[in-house]
C-alpha cells in the first residue's frame, strides 16, 4: 500500500474500473438523507465519494489526517449500473512547518469520455519516522 509520503507530484495513485450498482447508489442516498430517487441516474457527489473510498482503501493514510478541501466539476450523467475508469494523480506535494501537504486531482471517465473531474487537498501531520 503505497505512503502519501512516498508520492510526488505526477505519480498516478490510483487507477481502477468500479461499476456502479443500484444498491450502493440507494445506500448513498440513505447515508446523506437524500430522498429515494426513481431515476438511475448517480449524483455527481455520489461518484466523488466513491473515488474517495477507493482512494482510502489504496493509500495508507496515516493518523490524524485532514481532509482539508473538495472540489469536483461534472460533465455528463452516470446512470447507477455504469462502469467508469477512476484515476487520482498526485498534482502537488510539499512540506511546510513539518506537516505534508498533498493535493490530488480525480479524473473519471465512461467509455473514455471524461464525465467528472475533482480535486482534493490532504494534510498529513508529522515527519515520517
Amino acid at each position: 500500500m503505497p505512503q502519501l509520503h512516498d508520492l510526488h507530484a505526477g505519480h498516478d495513485v490510483l487507477t481502477t474500473s468500479v461499476t456502479l450498482d443500484a444498491h450502493w447508489l440507494a445506500t448513498y442516498r440513505a447515508v446523506i438523507g437524500a430522498p429515494t430517487a426513481s431515476d438511475a441516474v448517480a449524483p455527481p457527489l455520489a461518484l466523488v465519494a466513491r473515488a474517495m473510498d477507493e482512494l482510502i482503501k489504496a493509500v495508507a493514510l496515516p493518523p490524524g489526517t485532514v481532509h482539508s478541501a473538495q472540489s469536483c466539476q461534472s460533465f455528463a450523467a452516470v446512470s447507477a449500473v455504469d462502469t467508469v475508469q477512476m484515476c487520482w494523480t498526485v498534482s502537488r506535494s510539499t512540506r511546510r512547518a513539518g506537516a505534508l501537504f498533498v493535493n490530488l486531482d480525480l479524473d473519471v471517465r465512461r467509455a473514455g469520455k471524461q464525465v467528472l473531474t475533482g480535486k482534493t487537498s490532504l494534510i498529513v501531520p508529522g515527519e515520517r519516522a
